[in-house]
């Protein structure tokens, strides 16, 4: 994770030129929001190379009988489900919900054998599959244990920070470079200052960022558990 919503404040403060903090704590909760504007621009700049930013991990634990498992909070899109309890973590294939439908009917009512009529042929008939349906994510076959694992790798959601000790996953350095210029930018600009040497420092901040993410997935996913 990157800075706290504290340090970020104090970044900020000295990116708009009052070191000293003279703004109001009344106007904390402006100073917030802007903070946060700068790190939505942030990620976006991120994503244009990354576009899995900020990626996590969540972990399900599977259960007897049970189907589907809630999504995690933050979820935002999912890239892939591969079963962590087995060696070389295979990928689970991802099924539509009509296709779901009609690999449930045939676990329940015949032997598989074969591939499934309706079901895509790169599924094994005998293959876990998921599928999600908001808010949930299914996983088929259920099992009679709880020894299967499985890690669902997403795109979070960028939330807003609110509390002092919030982190962000924006990355410290060049991530928050772009964040805190943007957000001074955004603030001194709405009150009239001229913020033409600050633009131009957000310009190559950016390119910075940008070329830091170019062609890696350089997101660190948040292991998550849901149980």
């Amino acid at each position: 994770m990157g800075d706290s919503l504290s340090t970020l404040r104090t970044r900020f403060l000295d990116e708009i030129d009052d070191p000293g903090q003279t703004v109001s704590t009344s106007t904390n909760a402006r100073l917030t929001r802007v903070i946060n504007e700068g790190l939505r621009h942030a990620a976006f700049v991120i994503q244009k190379r990354d576009p899995k930013f900020p990626q996590a991990d969540w972990i399900i634990e599977s259960r007897k009988d049970v189907e589907r498992y809630p999504l995690p909070a933050d979820f935002a899109e999912d890239y892939a489900v591969y079963r962590k309890d087995l060696t070389g973590s295979p990928r689970v294939p991802r099924i539509s919900v009509n296709e779901w439908n009609i690999y449930r009917f045939y676990l329940r009512n015949f032997l598989l054998a074969g591939p499934v009529d309706g079901v895509a042929d790169t599924v094994p008939a005998t293959s876990e599959v998921y599928f999600i349906e908001r808010p949930w994510i299914g996983i088929l076959p259920v099992t009679q244990d709880a020894t299967r694992k499985f890690v669902l790798s997403y795109r979070s959601i960028l939330r807003d920070l609110s509390d002092d000790a919030d982190l962000t996953p924006i990355p410290t350095g060049a991530g928050t470079d772009v964040a805190m210029i943007y957000a001074a930018v955004t603030w001194l600009s709405r009150r009239g200052s001229d913020v033409s040497a600050l633009a131009a420092r957000l310009g190559v901040a950016e390119k910075r960022l940008e070329a830091n993410f170019g062609g890696s997935a350089a997101s660190t996913p948040a292991m998550q558990d849901a149980r």
